[in-house]
């Protein structure tokens, strides 16, 4: 992730902005994901993506950009979905996006967010056509029963009711907002920041989960000028457990639901790690 940042001589480091209406900037940012098992490394879905944002509007408070793809493309193990929603990427991806950021440049907030929800709708109609093209490409979903309809109903439902909420939207703005993440900020140089922040569920995405989150500068390179900070999220094992139970409780029936004993009750803990490496450039 490129941003601009400044590494001062009294052992901090801060992240500056510095907008003009009418400014367009270029950002690239790629995601890699993978999980370690013992001694492997198992790699999984991986995404890459050129965008533009310009400076759109500015006030004493703050700025309105406007994001706008250049170039997007996804690699995801499941490639039912990729193949699913690759048709959508594509028809959609000039569509822009306002936000709003502080004085800083800072990300603050979704503007236009009434637009925002209009092609949402066409999103969702378009992916409910693709789906049923992908999954019942003979018409087999007449011949599904009553049970088996809703519950196919209930997944397209949670799959979109988190874009009609601001706030589970929001979170799923990660590849705009993390960019724009520290602007405005100074840190220092070997110091743990903590604080709690919210999540959408991995088994329920319309469900938030608290999750405890450290951030630190990892390493500071002088000669490469860049800045690599180090981001650990901690979730709440109880929360996650409850969602896996309502998710569990949706996706089967109760004729084929079994009682289990407390030793087969499931573990579940998530953790996640995040390196955000930031090059200065003032």
């Amino acid at each position: 992730i490129w941003v601009s940042a400044q590494i001062l001589n009294d052992s901090t480091v801060q992240v500056v902005a510095y907008w003009r209406l009418g400014d367009t900037y270029k950002y690239e940012y790629q995601t890699n994901e993978y999980t370690v098992e013992g001694n492997d490394t198992i790699w999984g879905d991986s995404s890459h993506e050129i965008f533009a944002i310009e400076v759109v509007d500015s006030t004493e408070n703050g700025y309105v950009l406007k994001y706008s793809s250049i170039e997007n493309s996804r690699d995801t193990k499941d490639k039912e979905l990729e193949a699913i929603l690759k048709p959508i990427m594509d028809k959609y991806q000039d569509f822009p996006i306002y936000f709003s950021t502080n004085t800083h440049g800072a990300f603050q907030d979704i503007a236009r967010w009434d637009e925002l929800q209009l092609t949402v709708d066409s999103i969702f109609t378009d992916v409910r056509e693709n789906m049923d093209k992908y999954f019942f490409p003979n018409g087999e979903k007449e011949k599904m029963s009553a049970e088996e309809f809703q519950n196919f109903e209930n997944f397209i439902n949670q799959l979109f009711q988190s874009f009609k909420n601001k706030e589970m939207t929001l979170m799923g703005m990660d590849f705009l907002y993390e960019p724009l993440y520290y602007h405005g900020t100074k840190l220092e140089q070997g110091r743990e920041y903590s604080g709690k922040q919210k999540f959408a569920s991995p088994w329920i995405n319309s469900e938030l989960i608290d999750a405890d989150v450290i951030l630190n500068i990892h390493k500071v390179d002088y000669e490469s000028s860049w800045v690599t900070f180090h981001r650990t999220q901690r979730y709440e094992a109880s929360q996650l457990l409850d969602s896996f139970y309502r998710y569990m409780q949706q996706a089967f029936p109760p004729e084929q639901r079994k009682d289990l004993t407390p030793d087969q009750l499931p573990f579940i803990m998530v953790e996640t790690f995040f390196d955000l490496d930031v090059h200065v450039n003032t």
